[in-house]
């Protein structure tokens, strides 16, 4: 009984796993439109500037992704792969980060008609916070401060 209630929950589970694996192209949109909103209000842009940077971000990262799939990352590397594949994937990687240049000075060109070196540095070259736990210290790789855990007596 166990064995064919459990069958069904994984049958029943299965393909919501697999459709949320691929994100559709409602989601990428959406998730586009969101990063743009951010970077704009980042940006604190004038109204009369903010859709037409709206609009040209949203090509800028269109762009970025179309570079991204002519050139696609090896995601794994296991050690029977041949050389020539080997060497064709940092072919690739050297390709796709030219290209992603490419495109990232032809849209500085495009944005610094109406935006200040300062806007332009924080598209280009965007400054992250800085992560940290709790206790406001920085947060590296999740471990508490002071390293590890105390144990536990039994």
């Amino acid at each position: 009984m166990k064995k064919i209630a459990l069958s069904l929950i994984f049958a029943l589970a299965l393909p919501t796993m697999l459709h949320a694996q691929e994100p559709n192209e409602e989601q990428r949109v959406e998730r586009m439109q969101k990063m743009t909103e951010r970077v704009a209000k980042r940006l604190k842009l004038a109204n009369e500037n903010e859709e037409w940077f709206k609009q040209t971000y949203t090509a800028y990262l269109l762009a970025l992704e179309e570079v991204q799939t002519m050139y696609p990352r090896t995601r794994e590397v296991k050690e029977d792969t041949p050389n020539e594949e080997l060497l064709k994937s940092i072919e690739n990687s050297f390709k796709r980060s030219e290209a992603e240049v490419s495109v990232k000075r032809t849209f500085l060109a495009v944005f610094s008609e109406k935006l200040t070196p300062a806007q332009l540095h924080e598209i280009f070259v965007p400054s992250r916070p800085q992560r940290t736990n709790r206790g406001g210290q920085p947060n590296f790789g999740g471990m508490p401060p002071g390293g590890f855990p105390p144990m536990r007596e039994f």
